[in-house]
């Protein structure tokens, strides 16, 4: 006999994701060879489609929640950029039901976006988010990166081993193709020079503010329950 299929618990979610400006001499390595990818139960939110698989899942809100404040700190400073933000109710279920949400943000480059990925919220005992997106530095037609950071690099990194890693031009690297979109759609492929993996997967408490860090990106993410009463729809 088939299991009957859980009845949702509804939240209000709101998520903020943005990028850390860095000297380009950080200590940090990262690999020319990220394993990027889309889940299978992946959908868009309500307001991106008309075909949404899970509708009945997502109430979209205007973003004037409990990260409104934090996001307008982020957009005043010099060394932060808000690549995303959302707030939306969402009737969640656990891990093995629960959809996977379409991430994307940042400035275009073809048919890519700087921050695509995807984002899992679910809850059994507890809340889990499952994270999973990538910050991608594009080349310009001179061939340089389209990071805002405007310091130079000190001359002594300047060489293969160089903290800034990059891509063999030889071998370009190609990201996953976005979702929801037709083969007409793609357009040309954008050459890339680099791009940081944010993949944390937490367990999180209702009503508090977490923040996933990383040393280039940084999540918010905030939980409330919801009480039928109290729902938007």
């Amino acid at each position: 006999m088939l299991s009957a299929q859980p009845e949702p618990r509804w939240f209000s979610i709101e998520v903020i994701v943005f990028e850390q400006y860095m000297a380009p001499g950080y200590a940090e390595y990262w690999t020319d060879r990220p394993e990027l990818g889309f889940p299978d139960n992946l959908v868009r939110f309500p307001s991106e489609s008309r075909n949404n698989s899970q509708p009945e899942l997502f109430s979209e809100l205007s973003f004037d929640g409990h990260l409104q404040k934090a996001k307008q700190k982020i957009q005043r400073a010099r060394d932060q950029r808000v690549l995303f933000s959302h707030r939306w109710e969402q009737g969640l279920l656990d891990k093995e039901h629960a959809p996977y949400v379409y991430i994307r943000g940042g400035e275009r480059e073809g048919p890519h976006r700087e921050l695509e990925g995807s984002l899992q919220i679910s809850v059994e005992r507890y809340l889990h988010v499952k994270a999973k997106f990538w910050l991608t530095r594009f080349k310009s037609a001179e061939g340089s990166a389209n990071s805002t950071y405007e310091a130079d690099p000190p001359i002594d990194q300047l060489d293969s081993d160089s903290a800034l890693g990059g891509f063999d031009e030889l071998e370009p690297f190609t990201l996953p193709a976005p979702p929801f979109t037709s083969t007409g759609d793609l357009g040309s492929t954008p050459a890339v020079e680099q791009v940081f993996l944010f993949d944390q997967e937490r367990r999180l408490r209702s009503k508090e503010t977490h923040y996933l860090d990383h040393p280039v990106l940084g999540m918010l993410i905030r939980i409330e329950p919801l009480p039928d009463e109290a729902r938007s729809q």
